[in-house]
């Protein structure tokens, strides 16, 4: 499954038992345009690439099946619907219409997940953080430097340095290497298997 742009009728009938009700006021009478994107085609700093590509098209993301992915947080982020590699078309046709057509949906593939990890509280100790600062963090913790970084989620080698600092603040880090202990104590980032 790749990028694509795709054309659905918008008075096309869908089904309400794994639909999301829609606001009637943001049906469309017209084709919208709907962009499938598939997760694992998406570069690096993936959670920024699918909200850039939300405040522009209704996105209908394709996730796989066993990769843990902020689904709760893409939907916030702006995907419309959301679908498992490998559901069967017809799920592909109903997240399609539901997003054309204003909605949200999740497919049978991913409902499971998607309830357990909204019934799932948060951490108490787990600092909330944005996007970037996640796609920084990754990239740290990874041992990259902030040029690299930089360069992989496409800001300023300044940028980086910010964020950096900020997340140093918000984890009470004093290093890089003090900052990739608490992003492993916090469940942000995974031991390396020599760290474990």
């Amino acid at each position: 499954m790749t990028l694509t742009d795709r054309s659905v009728p918008a008075d096309r009938t869908m089904p309400t038992d794994r639909t999301m009700p829609t606001d009637p006021a943001a049906e469309p009478t017209t084709p919208q345009l709907v962009l499938l994107l598939d997760w694992a085609s998406l570069p690096a700093g993936r959670y920024a690439a699918v909200a850039a590509a939300a405040g522009k098209r209704r996105v209908v993301l394709a996730v796989p099946a066993d990769e843990p992915v902020d689904l709760v947080g893409l939907l916030r982020a702006g995907v419309r619907a959301l679908v498992a590699v490998g559901d069967p078309v017809p799920d592909l046709d109903l997240a399609m219409a539901a997003a054309a057509a204003g909605g949200r949906y999740v497919s049978a593939g991913l409902v499971d997940r998607f309830v357990a990890s909204v019934d799932e509280p948060a951490p108490p100790d787990r600092i909330p953080l944005t996007y970037r600062e996640l796609d920084v963090l990754q990239g740290i913790t990874q041992g990259l430097t902030h040029r690299q970084v930089a360069r992989r989620i496409g800001v300023t080698e300044a940028t980086v340095h910010t964020y950096a600092k900020r997340l140093r603040r918000k984890l009470d880090a004093v290093n890089k290497a003090d900052l990739t202990r608490r992003a492993i104590e916090l469940g942000y980032a995974q031991a390396s298997s020599a760290e474990r």
